[in-house]
């Protein structure tokens, strides 16, 4: 009996310990696909970290990469600014520079004006006979500024030589389009008559006959590119008769009424003779200084250095 209960007795053992196997294994199997199932969570965690991360790291990048962009772009709006500034600058500079020199330009034609003026009114006052009157404050000067008796009669500088005031070769051809169209409408040839009337004055040496045909020129070509040319000689006219007075005037009216044109160096050259003709240095000088000063690349500015040298001596 005993063998037999050990028997039965062992193999319900075997058949407990098979059960408590079975059972085991399937608790491991249990545990294995939960762990699973955890790792498997943990590695879409670790993935979706991952990923959270890059997307804050692009969007970092992102940020980064427009900031410097931003500041790239301030950067070269700062740099067009500052050039915009600089180059307003320079415009602003250059206005300011016009401005100076448009005064003075402005304060020279009146300077010249009022002197015209003076003259005129000096001239008008001797043929009236009128004594203008003194100012009792003013000291009397030592050597006035006035212009002289006319019975005295001062060295008179050298009449411009014909050479000295030339017809540009512009001037020539401009002449001989408008001579080429008065001809065909039948009319006087304008540079003939110009030149009749400068030789009249320079070869004939007649020059109340030479204003006479200069001044129907002038009538008759107000605007010509001679006209200045024509107004110049009448000035001079007055100026070989000795009459500076009048010839101030006269030369006076070149740089007014033609202030772009070339006879206007000689006019002020030729002002500046006809103030020394006169005995007034002092206001010669401001003449010759003038021509020197605006035409210093003529031959009338070399003169006038010449000139002023001269009243040095």
């Amino acid at each position: 009996m005993r063998p037999l209960n050990l028997s039965v007795m062992l193999c319900f053992a075997v058949i407990a310990v098979g059960c408590v196997t079975a059972k085991d294994g399937d608790l491991m199997r249990q545990d294995i696909i939960a762990l699973k199932t955890q790792l498997e969570s943990l590695q879409q965690r670790t993935a979706d970290a991952e990923g959270k991360l890059t997307g804050e790291q692009a969007a970092l990048r992102a940020d980064f990469d427009r900031t410097l962009q931003s500041s790239q772009i301030n950067t070269a709006s700062d740099r067009v600014e500052m050039t915009r500034i600089k180059r307003d600058l320079v415009v602003l500079n250059g206005m300011i520079e016009k401005q100076g020199f448009d005064l003075q330009q402005e304060d020279a034609r009146i300077w010249r004006r009022l002197k015209y003026l003076e003259t005129r009114l000096t001239i008008l006052e001797a043929k009236l006979g009128v004594t203008p009157p003194k100012e009792p404050e003013e000291p009397a000067p030592q050597k006035s500024s006035s212009l002289p008796d006319k019975t005295k009669e001062p060295e008179a500088p050298p009449v411009v030589a014909p050479e000295e005031a030339p017809v540009k070769a512009e001037k020539q051809e401009k002449a001989a389009v408008v001579a080429a169209r008065e001809k065909q409408n039948g009319k006087e040839d304008p540079w003939e008559e110009y030149q009749a009337a400068r030789s009249v004055l320079r070869e004939q040496k007649d020059s109340v006959e030479a204003r006479r045909q200069l001044a129907g020129f002038l009538k008759t070509y107000p605007n010509h590119s001679l006209s200045d040319n024509a107004q110049y000689l009448i000035g001079e006219s007055y100026y070989v008769d000795k009459n500076y007075h009048q010839a101030v005037m006269e030369f006076q009216k070149v740089v007014d009424k033609y202030p772009k044109d070339d006879m206007v160096p000689e006019a002020l050259l030729m002002l500046g003779h006809c103030f020394k003709a006169l005995d007034m240095k002092e206001d010669a000088k401001l003449f010759y200084d003038d021509c020197i000063t605006r035409y210093p690349k003529t031959k009338a500015a070399q003169n006038a250095k010449s000139a002023v040298e001269k009243l040095k001596k």
